[in-house]
Protein backbone atom coordinates (compact mmCIF):
# COMPACT_ATOMS: atom_id res chain seq x y z
CA UNK A 1 0.00 0.00 0.00
CA UNK A 2 2.85 2.44 0.53
CA UNK A 3 3.94 5.21 2.77
CA UNK A 4 1.46 7.55 4.36
CA UNK A 5 0.31 10.87 3.05
CA UNK A 6 0.03 12.17 5.97
CA UNK A 7 3.00 11.11 7.98
CA UNK A 8 5.88 10.06 5.80
CA UNK A 9 7.53 7.96 5.85
CA UNK A 10 5.29 6.26 7.65
CA UNK A 11 3.76 2.76 5.96
CA UNK A 12 0.36 2.51 5.90
CA UNK A 13 -0.46 -0.81 8.08
CA UNK A 14 -4.52 -0.23 8.00
CA UNK A 15 -7.71 0.57 6.40
CA UNK A 16 -10.88 1.45 7.51
CA UNK A 17 -13.62 -0.45 6.69
CA UNK A 18 -16.24 2.64 6.98
CA UNK A 19 -14.71 5.85 5.57
CA UNK A 20 -12.31 3.87 2.89
CA UNK A 21 -9.30 5.52 4.40
CA UNK A 22 -6.13 4.72 4.49
CA UNK A 23 -4.49 4.95 7.93
CA UNK A 24 -0.56 4.38 9.62
CA UNK A 25 0.08 3.82 13.15
CA UNK A 26 0.56 7.36 13.80
CA UNK A 27 -3.08 8.06 11.60
CA UNK A 28 -4.95 5.46 13.97
CA UNK A 29 -3.07 7.66 17.56
CA UNK A 30 -2.94 10.87 16.70
CA UNK A 31 -5.95 11.66 14.43
CA UNK A 32 -9.51 12.24 15.51
CA UNK A 33 -10.51 9.64 13.47
CA UNK A 34 -13.87 8.14 14.86
CA UNK A 35 -13.33 4.98 16.98
CA UNK A 36 -16.75 3.54 16.38
CA UNK A 37 -15.29 2.64 12.86
CA UNK A 38 -13.98 -0.75 12.02
CA UNK A 39 -10.38 -1.10 11.18
CA UNK A 40 -9.04 -4.14 9.44
CA UNK A 41 -4.95 -4.64 8.66
CA UNK A 42 -3.18 -4.20 4.97
CA UNK A 43 -2.74 -8.11 5.35
CA UNK A 44 -6.07 -9.00 5.77
CA UNK A 45 -7.01 -6.93 2.92
CA UNK A 46 -4.65 -8.26 0.60
CA UNK A 47 -5.33 -11.89 1.54
CA UNK A 48 -9.42 -10.70 1.16
CA UNK A 49 -9.32 -9.10 -2.14
CA UNK A 50 -10.17 -11.49 -4.84
CA UNK A 51 -7.97 -12.57 -7.54
CA UNK A 52 -6.90 -9.96 -10.23
CA UNK A 53 -8.86 -10.98 -13.70
CA UNK A 54 -6.53 -11.68 -16.62
CA UNK A 55 -7.46 -9.20 -19.53
CA UNK A 56 -7.01 -9.75 -22.81
CA UNK A 57 -3.55 -8.44 -23.61
CA UNK A 58 -1.95 -10.47 -20.41
CA UNK A 59 -3.41 -13.69 -21.87
CA UNK A 60 -1.74 -12.47 -25.44
CA UNK A 61 1.85 -11.72 -23.53
CA UNK A 62 1.30 -15.21 -21.74
CA UNK A 63 0.82 -17.32 -25.06
CA UNK A 64 3.83 -14.82 -26.90
CA UNK A 65 6.08 -15.76 -23.82
CA UNK A 66 5.11 -19.46 -23.77
CA UNK A 67 5.87 -20.10 -27.76
CA UNK A 68 9.11 -18.10 -27.05
CA UNK A 69 10.10 -20.42 -24.34
CA UNK A 70 9.18 -23.11 -26.54
CA UNK A 71 10.96 -22.19 -29.29
CA UNK A 72 13.91 -21.84 -26.87
CA UNK A 73 13.31 -25.17 -25.29
CA UNK A 74 13.45 -26.61 -29.04
CA UNK A 75 16.51 -25.00 -30.00
CA UNK A 76 18.25 -26.29 -26.66
CA UNK A 77 17.45 -29.64 -27.16
CA UNK A 78 18.74 -29.30 -31.08
CA UNK A 79 22.11 -27.63 -29.61
CA UNK A 80 22.25 -30.81 -27.27
CA UNK A 81 21.55 -33.55 -29.93
CA UNK A 82 24.53 -31.78 -31.72
CA UNK A 83 26.89 -31.70 -28.85
CA UNK A 84 25.86 -35.39 -28.08
CA UNK A 85 26.11 -36.80 -31.67
CA UNK A 86 30.06 -35.14 -32.22
CA UNK A 87 30.91 -36.40 -28.38
CA UNK A 88 29.88 -39.43 -29.51
CA UNK A 89 31.43 -39.18 -33.00
CA UNK A 90 34.71 -38.65 -31.58
CA UNK A 91 34.78 -41.18 -28.90
CA UNK A 92 34.07 -43.34 -31.86
CA UNK A 93 37.17 -41.93 -33.55
CA UNK A 94 39.47 -42.02 -30.00
CA UNK A 95 38.37 -45.82 -29.30
CA UNK A 96 39.19 -46.99 -32.77
CA UNK A 97 42.35 -44.62 -33.76
CA UNK A 98 43.24 -46.59 -29.64
CA UNK A 99 42.29 -50.13 -30.50
CA UNK A 100 44.73 -49.35 -33.77
CA UNK A 101 47.67 -48.32 -32.20
CA UNK A 102 46.94 -51.30 -29.35
CA UNK A 103 46.80 -53.87 -32.32
CA UNK A 104 50.44 -52.57 -33.84
CA UNK A 105 51.79 -52.26 -30.31
CA UNK A 106 50.99 -55.85 -29.49
CA UNK A 107 51.90 -57.09 -33.19
CA UNK A 108 55.59 -55.80 -32.67
CA UNK A 109 55.90 -57.04 -29.14
CA UNK A 110 54.82 -60.29 -30.85
CA UNK A 111 57.13 -60.53 -32.84
CA UNK A 112 59.91 -59.08 -30.56
CA UNK A 113 58.92 -62.09 -28.36
CA UNK A 114 58.66 -64.58 -31.67
CA UNK A 115 62.32 -63.31 -32.33
CA UNK A 116 63.86 -64.36 -28.47
CA UNK A 117 62.06 -67.53 -28.84
CA UNK A 118 63.59 -68.20 -31.75
CA UNK A 119 67.03 -66.91 -30.49
CA UNK A 120 66.30 -69.07 -27.18
CA UNK A 121 65.54 -72.22 -29.15
CA UNK A 122 68.88 -71.90 -30.81
CA UNK A 123 70.97 -71.40 -28.30
CA UNK A 124 68.48 -74.29 -25.74
CA UNK A 125 69.70 -76.44 -29.66
CA UNK A 126 73.50 -75.12 -29.42
CA UNK A 127 73.64 -76.18 -26.10
CA UNK A 128 72.35 -79.70 -26.76
CA UNK A 129 74.80 -80.20 -29.60
CA UNK A 130 77.57 -79.18 -28.03
CA UNK A 131 77.06 -81.71 -25.42
CA UNK A 132 76.28 -84.37 -27.72
CA UNK A 133 79.82 -83.33 -29.54
CA UNK A 134 81.30 -83.81 -26.38
CA UNK A 135 80.00 -86.92 -25.74
CA UNK A 136 80.51 -88.67 -29.05
CA UNK A 137 83.81 -87.39 -30.20
CA UNK A 138 86.99 -87.08 -29.02
CA UNK A 139 88.52 -84.18 -28.27
CA UNK A 140 90.20 -83.24 -31.46
CA UNK A 141 87.35 -83.88 -33.29
CA UNK A 142 85.02 -81.93 -31.02
CA UNK A 143 87.37 -78.86 -31.51
CA UNK A 144 87.55 -79.02 -35.07
CA UNK A 145 83.21 -79.15 -35.26
CA UNK A 146 82.69 -76.76 -33.12
CA UNK A 147 85.37 -74.45 -34.95
CA UNK A 148 83.44 -75.17 -38.31
CA UNK A 149 80.40 -74.71 -36.65
CA UNK A 150 80.92 -71.13 -35.50
CA UNK A 151 82.17 -70.36 -39.18
CA UNK A 152 79.17 -71.76 -40.09
CA UNK A 153 77.08 -69.28 -37.70
CA UNK A 154 78.63 -66.48 -38.63
CA UNK A 155 77.91 -66.84 -42.00
CA UNK A 156 74.20 -68.39 -41.19
CA UNK A 157 72.90 -65.97 -38.88
CA UNK A 158 72.86 -62.49 -41.04
CA UNK A 159 72.00 -64.42 -43.95
CA UNK A 160 69.40 -65.88 -42.36
CA UNK A 161 67.97 -62.56 -40.99
CA UNK A 162 67.94 -61.25 -44.55
CA UNK A 163 65.84 -63.95 -45.16
CA UNK A 164 67.82 -65.29 -48.14
CA UNK A 165 66.11 -69.11 -47.67
CA UNK A 166 66.86 -69.44 -51.68
CA UNK A 167 68.62 -72.89 -50.77
CA UNK A 168 71.18 -72.16 -54.81
CA UNK A 169 71.41 -68.54 -53.19
CA UNK A 170 71.93 -69.11 -49.41
CA UNK A 171 75.01 -72.42 -51.57
CA UNK A 172 76.42 -69.10 -53.45
CA UNK A 173 76.87 -67.29 -50.83
CA UNK A 174 78.36 -69.47 -48.13
CA UNK A 175 80.78 -70.63 -50.96
CA UNK A 176 81.64 -66.69 -51.69
CA UNK A 177 82.52 -66.74 -47.67
CA UNK A 178 85.03 -69.67 -47.85
CA UNK A 179 86.87 -69.17 -50.62
CA UNK A 180 89.45 -66.67 -50.19
CA UNK A 181 89.41 -63.04 -51.64
CA UNK A 182 91.77 -63.50 -54.74
CA UNK A 183 89.36 -66.40 -56.33
CA UNK A 184 86.15 -64.23 -56.52
CA UNK A 185 87.89 -60.69 -57.09
CA UNK A 186 87.62 -60.19 -60.66
CA UNK A 187 90.89 -59.78 -62.56
CA UNK A 188 91.93 -56.67 -64.58
CA UNK A 189 95.06 -57.01 -67.27
CA UNK A 190 96.31 -54.02 -68.64
CA UNK A 191 99.66 -53.42 -70.66
CA UNK A 192 100.81 -52.71 -74.17
CA UNK A 193 101.34 -54.61 -76.95
CA UNK A 194 104.19 -53.74 -80.24
CA UNK A 195 103.34 -55.26 -83.05
CA UNK A 196 105.99 -55.53 -86.15
CA UNK A 197 105.67 -55.64 -89.93
CA UNK A 198 106.62 -59.37 -90.97
CA UNK A 199 108.98 -59.75 -94.11
CA UNK A 200 107.62 -60.38 -97.42
CA UNK A 201 108.58 -64.16 -97.66
CA UNK A 202 107.41 -64.59 -93.88
CA UNK A 203 104.05 -63.10 -95.59
CA UNK A 204 103.67 -65.16 -98.42
CA UNK A 205 105.10 -68.90 -96.96
CA UNK A 206 107.49 -71.17 -98.85
CA UNK A 207 107.24 -71.60 -102.61
CA UNK A 208 104.93 -73.40 -104.18
CA UNK A 209 104.08 -74.58 -107.24
CA UNK A 210 101.39 -72.00 -108.08
CA UNK A 211 104.58 -70.09 -107.29
CA UNK A 212 107.65 -70.36 -109.34
CA UNK A 213 110.72 -69.15 -108.50
CA UNK A 214 109.22 -68.93 -104.93
CA UNK A 215 110.60 -66.16 -102.64
CA UNK A 216 113.08 -68.67 -100.63
CA UNK A 217 115.79 -65.96 -102.74
CA UNK A 218 118.41 -63.98 -100.26
CA UNK A 219 116.46 -60.81 -101.14
CA UNK A 220 113.14 -60.52 -101.55
CA UNK A 221 110.99 -59.14 -105.28
CA UNK A 222 110.33 -55.61 -104.95
CA UNK A 223 106.39 -55.29 -104.19
CA UNK A 224 105.46 -52.66 -106.99
CA UNK A 225 102.04 -51.26 -106.38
Amino acid sequence: FGECAEHPPQLIESVCLDCAKLMCQQCILLTDHPSHHQLISTIDVFRASPPPLPSDNEQRHLVRTIELLHKRMLSVRANFVAVRDALDKHLGDLLTRSSDIRYQRTEALDSIRREVLTDLIHFEWSSAFYLHQRLCLPMGEYLVARANYERGREFLVPVLREQAIDEKELAKKWLESRLPSTVTTPLTVSGTMDVFPAAVGDRLGPRTELMPGGFDAAEPPAVVG
